[in-house]
């Protein structure tokens, strides 16, 4: 599994396991309904996600990442990615290719012609629940998590974005 540090669990990983096992996946992860604009391509994340060992999804997403942005760097495989015909199609709804520039490499690996099996949730609904429940503003999120009862059933983890983990860090 990976989670990076700024992913709070409410449960135990267990889940991910048996979500991976049911659909009978490779890797086991989120992706963004809010930046997806083509269902075929779904935007995985990379904060969280379970994988088996040697899985050939991660090592071709780890492979495509290390080219872009080590051997060719950011602004030179962007670049190039735009001039392809359907480079600019394959950001869908990215805000900061950049920045994201690892969610801009795994759509590089899905849009290649494989047989990936990846059990994915919607982040919004998952990770992102308690977010999405206070409209996305930062600065209510503190209150839902430590003030308001929890619900019956949480999210199994909630992900920190950038001002809430600045927010929390003050704290």
């Amino acid at each position: 599994y990976w989670l990076d540090a700024t992913t709070l669990l409410t449960q135990p990983l267990d889940w991910m396991e048996r979500l991976r096992q049911a659909h009978d996946a490779e890797f086991a992860g989120f992706f963004l309904q809010g930046y997806t604009q083509d269902a075929r391509y779904p935007i995985v994340e990379s904060w969280a996600f379970g994988a088996a060992a040697h899985a050939p999804f991660v090592c071709a997403w780890q492979e495509e990442f290390h080219r872009a942005l080590i051997v060719q760097g950011a602004a030179p495989y962007l670049q190039a990615l735009q001039q392809q015909p359907e480079g600019m199609a394959s950001l869908q709804g990215i805000p900061d290719p950049h920045y994201l520039l690892i969610h801009v490499t795994a759509q590089q690996v899905l849009r290649r012609h494989n047989a990936f099996r990846l059990a994915l949730l919607k982040a919004e609904d998952t990770a992102f629940f308690y977010q999405k429940s206070v409209r996305w503003k930062w600065y209510l999120l503190y209150p839902r998590l430590c003030l308001v009862p929890a619900e019956p059933h949480p999210a199994p983890l909630v992900k920190l974005r950038g001002g809430e983990r600045r927010h929390f860090a003050e704290m």
